[in-house]
C-alpha cells in the first residue's frame, strides 16, 4: 500500500484540509474543468496545492481585441446578405451568458463557444437527416442549414457572452430552442431551470424569434456596436465614411471587452467559399458594401427577394 494513503499525516490539518487531502487521495480533483471549487477552499496548504494545480494549461497565444475592425463588419454583412440570397433569412437571436454559469476561465469559454456552434451545427444536420426519411415529399427535400454569424463580447451584466444570429425554419423553432437551452446547460454542467419556479432574473441562455427581415438587420446592428469607428482607413470612400458616421452617431466606439481569439465569425455555409459557389451556380449580383452604392438599400429585403428571382429563373426551361 502508498505509504502517503496509509499514513495519518494529515490528521492535524483542520478539517476543511483534510476533506481536500481525501479528495485527491481518491482521484478527485478539488476543482472542475470549469475552474468551480466542488467544496469550499480554505488558505491551508491543500487549498492552496488545489488552487496551484487546477488545470495548468499552456495555450497557444490568442490576438487579443477590443473593438470590431472594419473589415470584420464589412465580412458580418457580406454573410447576412449571402444568406438572404440563399433564401435564409436570419430569423433567430440567440445570447448565452457563459459566466452566469459561474465559469471564470476565458480559454476554458471560449471551448464552449466553438462546442455550443458544433452542437448547433450537428443539430441542423441532424434535423435535415431526420427530414430526408420524412414520407412527406415536400419535408424530405428541405434543408435545415446552419447559417448563422457570431459575436463574443465581454459586458458589466452579463461578462463573457455570445450573441448568435441564424437562420431556423419556423415549424422547428420550438425544436430548435429546446435543444440550444440543453446543449448550453450540457456544456456548462448546469441545472436547467425549473418551470414551476416561474420566470428568473438572469438566464444562461436567451434565444427570441424575429418576426421580419427588418428585424434581422436590427439585430445585425446591434450586435455590431463594438466597431472601432476611430481608425477607419483615411482612404475610405467619404460616402461609405457618411454612412458609418449616421449608422454609429456616436463619438467614439462602444467598449465590449477585451477578448482573446476571434471577436465575430460566420459559418461556411454563409462565408466567402459559398459566395463564390453562387457565383458559379446561379449568379451573384454585387453585394453592397463589396460594391459600395450610396444610393443602394443597405438593409432591406432586396437580397431576399433577388435571390428568389435568380432560382425562379434557372427553374425556367425553354
Amino acid at each position: 500500500m502508498d505509504d502517503d494513503l496509509a499514513s495519518d499525516r494529515f490528521r492535524d490539518l483542520p478539517e476543511r484540509e483534510q476533506r481536500l487531502a481525501a479528495l485527491r487521495r481518491d482521484g478527485i480533483e478539488p476543482i472542475d474543468r470549469q475552474g468551480r471549487p466542488r467544496v469550499v477552499l480554505g488558505d491551508g496548504p491543500e487549498s492552496r496545492l488545489a488552487l496551484s494545480t487546477a488545470h495548468v494549461r499552456h495555450v497557444r497565444q490568442q490576438p487579443i481585441s477590443d473593438h470590431l475592425t472594419l473589415a470584420e463588419w464589412k465580412r458580418m454583412y457580406l454573410a447576412v446578405a449571402t444568406a438572404n440570397y440563399r433564401g435564409w433569412m436570419l430569423n433567430t437571436f440567440v445570447t448565452v451568458s457563459w459566466e452566469l454559469s459561474g465559469v471564470q476561465h476565458p480559454p476554458y469559454i471560449k471551448s464552449l463557444h466553438d462546442r455550443f456552434t458544433d452542437l448547433m451545427r450537428r443539430w441542423c444536420r441532424d434535423v435535415t437527416t431526420a427530414l430526408q426519411k420524412s414520407p412527406d415529399t415536400r419535408l424530405s427535400q428541405q434543408e435545415v442549414p446552419f447559417a448563422g454569424i457570431w459575436v463574443r463580447e465581454v459586458g458589466e451584466r452579463m461578462g463573457l457572452h455570445t450573441h448568435l444570429l441564424v437562420h431556423v425554419p419556423p415549424p422547428l423553432f420550438q425544436r430548435f430552442r429546446r435543444g440550444a437551452r440543453r446543449a448550453a446547460h450540457t456544456l456548462t454542467e448546469t441545472p436547467m431551470p425549473d418551470p414551476r419556479k416561474g420566470p428568473t432574473g438572469k438566464h444562461l441562455v436567451r434565444i427570441q424569434p424575429l418576426g421580419d427581415v427588418a428585424d434581422q438587420w436590427r439585430v445585425f446592428r446591434y450586435m455590431m456596436k463594438g466597431l472601432d469607428r476611430e481608425v477607419l482607413p483615411p482612404t475610405m470612400h467619404p460616402d461609405f465614411r457618411q454612412f458609418l458616421t449616421g449608422e454609429f452617431p456616436l463619438l467614439k466606439s462602444v467598449p465590449q471587452g477585451r477578448i482573446e481569439g476571434a471577436r465575430c465569425g460566420a459559418s461556411r455555409s454563409i462565408g466567402p467559399a459559398a459566395r463564390d459557389e453562387l457565383r458559379r451556380t446561379i449568379g451573384l449580383p454585387p453585394l453592397w458594401p463589396e460594391d459600395f452604392d450610396p444610393q443602394g438599400l443597405h438593409y432591406g429585403a432586396n437580397y431576399l427577394n433577388q435571390g428568389e428571382l435568380a432560382r425562379s429563373l434557372r427553374q425556367i426551361t425553354i
